[in-house]
């Protein structure tokens, strides 16, 4: 999944008319385990995004983000 994907899902969380009518709360945080390729591809994503410069030995530590007042939390599994 891409980072435009995390950001489509969260949004129409947070349009579902049980959000809205107040029968449904968007949780607060989500945590995701990736697999690793898959998670470094995100991370690398996320900081470019953000204007930064990623540092291919830090990609495949954990990062978060916030996309309309929830947090997500991204780790991965595997092996180093």
């Amino acid at each position: 999944m891409r980072l435009k994907d995390y950001i489509d899902f969260i949004t129409s969380l947070a349009e579902m008319d049980e959000v809205k009518e107040g029968k449904f709360i968007v949780p607060a945080s989500m945590e995701f385990n990736l697999e690793r390729r898959f998670h470094k591809n995100l991370h690398k994503e996320v900081i470019v995004t953000k204007g930064g410069e990623p540092n291919p030995d830090e990609l495949h530590e954990p990062f978060d983000m916030v996309v309309l007042g929830v947090e997500l939390k991204f780790e991965h599994v595997g092996y180093e």
